[in-house]
C-alpha cells in the first residue's frame, strides 16, 4: 500500500494487467484508499448516516459531483468543500426532505425568488421546471450563477458542527457543513458533461466512481474549459489552479489525436474513463 499511494491511477492501471495476483492486491489498495464511506461519514455523522445515504442514493439513482468525486478518485483531501448533489429533476423534494429529517440539515435560501422554506422553494422550484421559467439572484439567473446550461435549479441546506461559533447566524458560521441539491434539466450526468471543464467531470454512483478525463486530469493535471460562462467561472478556475491544475482554452493535434482529449465518440464507461467499484 505504501508503494501504490504514490502511485498515478494510470500506473494502477498498468499494474493491475501485469498478472493475476497484483491485479487483486491492486484491487484491494483501491477498496480501501478510495473510501467513499469515510468521505460522506463527514457530512452524516457517522459510517452508518454515510450508508443511509448511499441507499438514498441507489434509490433515487442521483450522483456526487464536483470536489468529493473529485478528491475521492484523486486519493487528495479538499477539507473545506462542500457535497455537491446532482438529482433528476422531480427528485429535489425527496432528497432535501431527507437532508432534514434524517441528517439534520437546516435549508438555506439561495435565491430572491426561490422562498424563504424549504416547502416554498420546492413549490417554487415546481412551477419553475413546468413553466421552463429560471431560478434568479437580483440580475443573474442559474445559469449564470452556476455556470453550467443542464442545472435547472439549487437546493442549498447546511448544519452546524462542533466547531461552529454558536452567536453566529448558521449563514455566517464558516464552520457549517453545506449540501447543495442541484436539480438537473434531464438526467445528473447531463449536469456533469456540461460543466465548465474537464476536471470536474467526475462522479459518484452509489457503488462506483467514474472519471471521465482520468488521463488530463489524474495524471497530467490539466483541464480544457467546455463552458466558460457564469458569474462563478473565473473564481472556479483560480481554486483549480490552486490545486495545481493547468487550464487549457485549446488543444494542438497531439492532444486531439491520441491524447488526453483525442476526438471521437466517447460514453459514461468507455476505455478511456476510469471506473472504480466501491466497498
Amino acid at each position: 500500500d505504501c508503494l501504490y499511494d504514490y502511485c498515478t491511477a494510470r500506473s494502477l492501471c498498468r499494474l493491475a494487467r501485469t498478472c493475476v495476483a497484483t491485479r487483486q492486491a491492486v484491487e484491494n489498495y483501491l477498496r480501501h484508499a478510495l473510501n467513499v464511506n469515510k468521505l460522506l461519514a463527514r457530512f452524516f455523522g457517522s459510517l452508518d448516516g454515510a450508508r443511509a445515504f448511499r441507499n438514498l442514493q441507489a434509490r433515487y439513482e442521483f450522483v456526487v459531483s464536483g470536489s468529493q468525486a473529485l478528491q475521492l478518485i484523486d486519493r487528495t483531501v479538499y477539507p473545506k468543500s462542500d457535497l455537491d448533489i446532482y438529482v433528476f429533476p422531480l427528485d429535489g423534494e425527496a432528497v432535501g426532505q431527507w437532508l432534514i429529517d434524517q441528517a439534520g440539515y437546516e435549508f438555506l435560501p439561495l435565491y430572491s425568488n426561490e422562498g424563504r422554506t424549504f416547502q416554498q422553494a420546492v413549490t417554487t422550484l415546481r412551477r419553475l421546471l413546468n413553466n421552463n421559467e429560471p431560478l434568479e439572484s437580483d440580475d443573474d439567473t442559474i445559469e449564470d450563477i452556476y455556470g453550467a446550461p443542464a442545472v435547472r435549479g439549487v437546493l442549498r441546506f447546511a448544519k452546524r458542527t462542533a466547531d461552529s461559533d454558536l452567536s453566529v447566524p448558521l449563514t455566517q458560521d464558516k464552520a457549517r457543513l453545506e449540501v447543495q441539491v442541484i436539480v438537473s434539466q434531464t438526467a445528473p450526468i447531463h449536469s456533469v458533461i456540461s460543466f465548465h471543464a474537464t476536471m470536474s467531470m467526475n462522479f459518484i454512483t452509489w457503488d462506483r466512481v467514474y472519471s471521465l478525463y482520468p488521463r488530463a486530469t489524474l495524471e497530467e493535471r490539466r483541464a480544457l474549459v467546455t463552458f466558460g460562462k457564469g458569474v462563478g467561472f473565473e473564481e472556479a478556475m483560480l481554486k483549480y489552479t490552486s490545486r495545481g491544475y493547468r487550464i487549457e482554452t485549446m488543444l494542438f493535434e497531439e492532444d486531439t489525436a491520441a491524447g488526453a482529449f483525442a476526438l471521437g465518440s466517447r460514453w459514461v464507461g468507455d476505455e478511456r474513463c476510469w471506473v472504480v467499484r466501491l466497498d
